[in-house]
């Protein structure tokens, strides 16, 4: 929302020919911003302002080159990448690999799956992380405030009690209370509301030191206040949705993990809101129940077959950097654990044991992919 008058100031001290009469015209007609500008068809600003069409030409041009983007150099975007902060690691060895490094960041990450499968475990279990991982790395800096996540839960799913549980696991040595205060829990379970803390949110990513923000879950907000008539207007808010969280996520260059539901019949489960959510988040990872008889392996899993109902498989089934593979995981006190990866890393340093541990999928179950909602008996 640049102010119009000072860009034609500006592009005239530049060499731009821009009379009076043109700012005035714009003024008497309440266009004061790029943003009123460039919003209105060229045609319908000459008929509007009675300005020549060679004059709103190079009017919407000089508009545009100043608020359009800096073009960003080879070098720069390289140099970013080559970031140790360039991902947050999930502690989950065998799924930090594929993703090179964990949740990346400046994008938005999804974890998909049934009711009860782990997907608000693991949210809670990246907060925790994020905090701990930030108050090793912010020793250095005193005057910085210690990291913090913002966890949006729109489902009243959130459990101080589980995540208080999860940090006394890990025995990390710090005061399990100031890490909790850490994590800023906001429930919302309307989109209006959550639409307007995001507007806001700026001030509060900085104040705050924010690492991580966590929306658990997505779905939550539309399915309920739009049926199934209402589709344009769903889709519409989940663009705009995904827009604004996007561009906290590269302006803060943080992760954005989202939770989502699953939607469908019996014979086709799908994770929800559809085609245009999809190509909205960068990364999916979806959650599943399973069973040993799902692994060639079985025998060499960590967990015994009378254990079964506690196996589930994670399948990263979109991501920019990693192939479509399934990786079994189970569920402890101090969270998500991938099943007996790490010991069979300690015995041999020349075998790498993650390809033993994943399946590749065929890439036509890429998009419709279709979930197990079922427990194993």
């Amino acid at each position: 929302k640049k102010n119009v008058k000072r860009i034609l100031l500006r592009a005239t001290r530049e060499g731009a020919d821009f009379d009076e009469s043109v700012l005035e015209s714009l003024e008497r007609h309440g266009l004061s911003t790029a943003q009123d500008i460039l919003g209105l068809p060229s045609f319908e600003l000459v008929a509007k302002c009675d300005l020549p069409w060679s004059t709103v030409q190079r009017l919407v041009a000089a508009v545009s080159r100043a608020v359009a983007p800096p073009p960003a150099l080879l070098n720069t975007l390289y140099a970013q990448h080559a970031d140790p902060e360039i991902s947050l690691a999930s502690s989950l060895i065998v799924l930090d690999a594929y993703l090179r490094g964990g949740l990346p960041v400046s994008t938005i990450t999804e974890v998909v799956g049934p009711a009860g499968v782990g997907k608000t475990q693991f949210a809670q279990m990246m907060s925790l992380l994020t905090v701990l991982r930030g108050k090793r790395v912010d020793l250095d800096d005193p005057s910085q405030s210690p990291p913090s996540v913002i966890y949006f839960d729109t489902e009243n799913n959130f459990s101080a009690q589980r995540l208080v549980e999860m940090a006394q696991s890990r025995k990390t040595g710090d005061d399990v209370e100031a890490i909790v205060k850490q994590i800023r829990v906001k429930r919302v379970q309307k989109s209006s509301l959550f639409m307007k803390e995001l507007a806001s949110i700026e001030v509060e990513m900085i104040e705050e030191n924010v690492k991580l923000i966590v929306v658990d879950s997505v779905a939550a907000l539309v399915r309920d206040e739009f049926e199934r008539g209402n589709i344009q207007l769903r889709q519409a808010l989940l663009s705009k949705m995904s827009a604004k969280l996007k561009e906290v996520a590269q302006n803060f260059r943080i992760p954005i993990l989202v939770t989502n539901q699953v939607s469908g019949s019996n014979f086709a489960i799908s994770a929800a809101l559809g085609t245009l959510w999809s190509h909205a988040v960068n990364t999916r990872v979806v959650f599943e129940y399973a069973s040993f008889k799902d692994w060639d392996n079985a025998h060499s899993l960590l967990l015994d077959e009378n254990e079964a109902p506690r196996l589930r498989q994670m399948t990263i089934a979109k991501s920019p950097v990693s192939p479509v593979v399934i990786i079994p995981y189970y569920i402890d006190d101090s969270g998500l654990r991938e099943v007996k990866y790490r010991e069979q890393l300690s015995q041999s340093s020349q075998h790498d044991p993650v390809e033993d541990y994943v399946k590749e999928l065929s890439e036509y179950n890429y998009w419709n992919q279709v979930i197990s909602v079922e427990r194993p008996s």
